[in-house]
């Protein structure tokens, strides 16, 4: 099962499912974290970086940003970095 990707308990600032007409399926498909910047986001399970990007773009609003498919098949979209250190490959959890 895979874990939060940050350590410790990060305040949950914008909670999955909150319904609101900006999102464009209506309703926000993820889970935001309030942390100060530079805060090290970790790989949330074992498993293989398939993305990483920079979606700084205003049209794009992810940042920096690193999807990793965890072995239980699970996909994390990890979005509003500000940089990240691996570019592709496995990663362990808490890595």
């Amino acid at each position: 099962m895979a874990t939060r990707p940050l350590r410790g308990s990060p305040q949950i600032t914008q909670a999955w499912g909150v319904r609101d007409s900006a999102y464009r399926k209506g309703y926000h498909t993820g889970v935001d974290y309030g942390v100060a910047q530079n805060t090290a986001v970790v790989s949330p399970g074992n498993g293989t970086v398939i993305q990483v990007g920079d979606g700084r773009a205003a049209s794009d609003g992810r940042g920096f940003f690193m999807i990793i498919q965890t072995d239980d098949g699970v996909t994390h979209h990890l979005y509003h970095l500000n940089r990240w250190h691996v570019g592709g490959g496995r990663v362990s959890e808490g890595q």
